[in-house]
């Protein structure tokens, strides 16, 4: 059954974000990713996840001392994948993520758990 030609109904309107930031999380969580992986600025408390993820990536591509084409020649994908991921302009998948903790010689158990440390 559909919606009656003249009834009125409503849609949720999204909430808009207040004006007065949110007071930052207690001491006893995780510090802010900036103090993590250097001063980098992301939104909010620590910015989205997608966000979060592409400074773990070049902070461990970068602490392995790699190269983005080092990093791709040792996980089997292109330079541009590595380039593209870091930069936010292509989403990687679970997979990709592990197979480049391999090759940067992390614990990608442990890489998850930085990351999810930092949402």
């Amino acid at each position: 059954m559909g919606v009656a030609r003249n009834q009125e109904f409503s849609i949720p309107s999204r909430r808009t974000p207040s004006a007065a930031p949110e007071a930052p999380p207690s001491t006893d969580q995780a510090p802010p990713i900036s103090a993590v992986v250097g001063s980098a600025r992301i939104g909010g408390y620590y910015g989205d996840a997608g966000e979060v993820l592409r400074i773990l990536l070049r902070a461990e591509r970068k602490k392995a001392g790699l190269t983005q084409e080092q990093l791709a020649q040792r996980a089997g994908v292109s330079q541009e994948l590595i380039s593209r991921g870091e930069r936010g302009l292509r989403r990687l998948t679970l997979c990709q993520m592990r197979d480049l903790c391999l090759a940067m010689d992390v614990d990608f158990v442990q890489f998850v758990a930085r990351l999810h440390a930092q949402l």
